[in-house]
């Protein structure tokens, strides 16, 4: 609840002068991903379909509707340092930006 409080002084009082004021950190978000070779890969316990659902089961539950010739939104300027650097290095995090499954990494000799 202090949280709450904390929070909602801060959003409605933001002009006036407060002793404190709450930030977001200013580490940079880059720096909380590990290269791919120093890390392990989760393995997670199939979904039992009682107390745990599979990832396409719980955004249809969620009711999440979008209209299937939505423009691009993301954009990628440079493909060959996207593929070397994410991919290689890092393990393609962009694959997870969706629920649903929407990116995938499909790479050459795989189609």
């Amino acid at each position: 609840m202090v949280g709450v409080a904390l929070g909602g002084i801060d959003m409605w009082l933001r002009d006036l002068v407060l002793i404190y004021h709450l930030q977001c950190p200013t580490k940079a978000r880059s720096s909380n991903i590990a290269k791919k070779s120093a890390s392990k890969k989760i393995e997670y316990p199939k979904p039992d379909g009682v107390y745990s659902f599979d990832r396409l089961s719980s955004v249809y539950l969620s009711s999440t509707n979008h209209e299937e010739d939505q423009p691009v939104h993301l954009n990628v300027s440079d493909f060959g340092l996207q593929t070397t650097s994410e991919y290689h290095d890092y393990g393609g995090p962009s694959a997870n930006y969706c629920p649903a499954g929407v990116y995938e990494w499909i790479l050459e000799g795989e189609i």
